[in-house]
């Protein structure tokens, strides 16, 4: 595969908790990594690790490709939460809708020859409820957070047909890892840590997760980079297994002996999550890709680090 031995890339949003992951993995392979973002202050890198900071406009972005022969580009930056942006719908179109038309026109401009990576996410699918999520399935999005992801997709496959940039794009379900301290293994974990007698799950019967991780997660962008040329392909990257909810709060309270109540309701879901995501992984599979750790196993492993 032509690109297995370039060893240059780009990581935009690399300090953060994927992408951190991912600059790890790549590094341990034996590649130079530039890792980018355009706050510093928040990173989770070892602090021996150097983070340039740039604003992410086209002159910025058009000097850093100068100066450097990438073989590939990683774009991971943007809006960190989904909640964020329902409140305030404008937060994607500036972390994320903005700097990924800038970077795609810059690379575009440069004659960029190398692959491009987007990190998208399951909440395009949205309200849709087949058991296994394909990347062939119409969209359906329920938040701005969706909305923005899939936009930023629609932005990827035109730069690819229309310019010929090698442009992949990964929808990333749900990840979990040590220093993710916030979204459902994290909160849980502190709610028992801390005694609660009753923990009321923010989800509703029956509600499941294809969760994965940060290791398989990140470990799956470096394969497809050294093993696939993407054309405006997109790729799920995903355990391919739904694990409930309360079947995750039950794995965190057998390893803090946690005795008390776990409540779900009846219509406790929040409004930007769907009923069950689980990915279809043919796909990924059928380039090679194989998971590292199962549900339980990745959970107690996280949970033993905090």
């Amino acid at each position: 595969m032509q690109w297995k031995n370039k060893e240059s890339i780009l990581v935009l949003g690399g300090s953060g908790f994927i992408g951190s992951e991912l600059v790890n993995i790549l590094r341990s392979s034996g590649k130079r990594v530039t890792v980018v973002s355009r706050d510093c202050r928040e990173h989770v890198l070892r602090k021996s690790d150097s983070v340039i900071k740039i604003a992410y406009t086209e002159e910025s972005f058009k000097g850093l490709i100068r100066k450097s022969n990438f073989s590939a580009v990683f774009i991971l930056s943007g809006n960190p939460h989904p909640m964020y942006s329902a409140e305030n719908p404008m937060v994607d179109i500036e972390l994320s809708v903005s700097p990924l038309i800038n970077i795609l026109k810059s690379l575009k401009d440069e004659n960029f020859d190398g692959l491009i990576w987007y990190a998208s996410s399951v909440a395009i699918y949205g309200s849709l409820t087949n058991p296994f999520l394909s990347e062939n399935y119409i969209p359906a999005p329920i938040s701005p957070y969706g909305i923005a992801k899939l936009t930023c997709e629609g932005y990827c496959k035109y730069y690819a047909e229309q310019f010929g940039l090698k442009v992949g794009i990964l929808r990333l379900f749900s990840t979990y890892g040590p220093l993710l301290r916030r979204q459902v293994v994290f909160d849980v974990f502190e709610k028992m840590k801390n005694k609660s007698p009753i923990i009321e799950l923010l989800s509703s019967k029956g509600d499941a997760r294809d969760f994965s991780h940060v290791h398989d997660i990140a470990g799956a962008m470096a394969f497809l980079n050294d093993t696939f040329v993407p054309t405006g392909d997109v790729i799920n990257i995903g355990s391919g297994k739904a694990t409930s909810i309360l079947t995750v709060a039950k794995i965190i309270a057998d390893y803090l002996d946690y005795r008390g109540d776990i409540v779900e309701g009846d219509n406790s879901r929040r409004t930007i999550d769907g009923v069950a995501w689980c990915a279809n992984t043919s796909k990924l599979k059928s380039l090679g890709y194989t998971y590292i750790y199962d549900i339980e196993t990745g959970i107690k492993e996280t949970l033993s680090q905090w």
